[in-house]
């Protein structure tokens, strides 16, 4: 006569799942005859690596005895196994602009099993922006704290400063490492810091080089562009240029005193705009 086993599992979510059902026929097991022996490994189900509870239900046909029914307990390993980032997709980088915060981070803590643990307490965090080959940055300036549940850990006001940023473009991409202090645990977070806004500029041949008689098209000047860490504008910034003592020329040969791009040339991939044979020198003499 066959006996059934039916293995079912309920997590947080409290909805009880079918795992792994069999039927098995007496057996005989040290020297002991009439022993309905069940296998509870098999590769398509890995019992009680899960934390919840287990319900083991045992059944036999055409019998009298009753059914029995059996609840396993299994709680979550203390040994952490990794952190793992919270609402974000790996298909995707996380952009800033560098001197702005990143959107605010949350980490959850798996045992080495999978299962979501809590934090023991808020843990010191270190995070690191990676650009290229072994070049990094550390990000001193963040705030972490821990959800009610102590499940997630929310880390924020992450700045990143750096005048290096020309070391990545075009693309600007780098990791963001952030790991405990001793390093046991890691995550990776493929991320894009593109320049600041424009603050410096400076004009090759300079301004005091350039030959100023009324009437002149100055033939050669390119504007180098820079944000406030040093690092050179992003190819395409829109940039408004306001000439005086001069006219300047569009590709229709209209003449403006104020020069707002893209209509005309933006900053290229080095950070450079280029004015040549488009200004008109159109101040008298010794006007400024």
């Amino acid at each position: 006569m066959e006996m059934s086993m039916e293995v079912k599992f309920s997590g947080d979510c409290d909805r009880e799942s079918h795992l792994y059902s069999s039927r098995v026929t007496p057996s005989c097991h040290r020297g002991f005859h009439g022993l309905y022996i069940f296998s509870l490994q098999h590769k398509s189900h890995e019992l009680f690596q899960k934390s919840g509870v287990y319900k083991f239900l045992f059944h036999m046909d055409e019998t009298s005895c009753k059914n029995y029914e059996k609840e396993v307990t299994v709680l979550a390993s203390a040994e952490v196994g990794r952190w793992q980032l919270v609402g974000y997709d790996k298909n995707e980088h996380l952009r800033v602009r560098v001197g702005s915060c990143f959107p605010p981070l949350e980490v959850a803590c798996y045992d080495i099993y999978g299962n979501l643990i809590p934090f023991p307490s808020t843990p010191k965090v270190n995070l690191q922006f990676k650009m290229g080959e072994g070049m990094l940055i550390c990000v001193k300036k963040t705030k972490a704290g821990l959800s009610a549940d102590k499940r997630t850990l929310r880390i924020k006001d992450i700045l990143i400063e750096s005048g290096d940023l020309d070391v990545i473009r075009p693309n600007y991409e780098g990791t963001m490492l952030l790991c405990p202090p001793d390093e046991s645990l890691s995550i990776s977070i493929p991320c894009k810091v593109i320049p600041g806004h424009v603050r410096r500029v400076l004009a090759h041949p300079s301004m005091q080089s350039i030959q100023m008689l009324p009437g002149c098209i100055v033939q050669e000047l390119k504007l180098e562009m820079f944000d406030a860490y040093g690092n050179h504008a992003l190819k395409g910034s829109e940039v408004l240029l306001k000439v005086e003592g001069f006219s300047i020329k569009d590709q229709m040969g209209k003449k403006h005193k104020v020069m707002c791009f893209p209509r005309f040339p933006v900053v290229d991939h080095d950070g450079f705009v280029h004015l040549s044979g488009m200004l008109k020198v159109t101040a008298g003499f010794n006007q400024n």
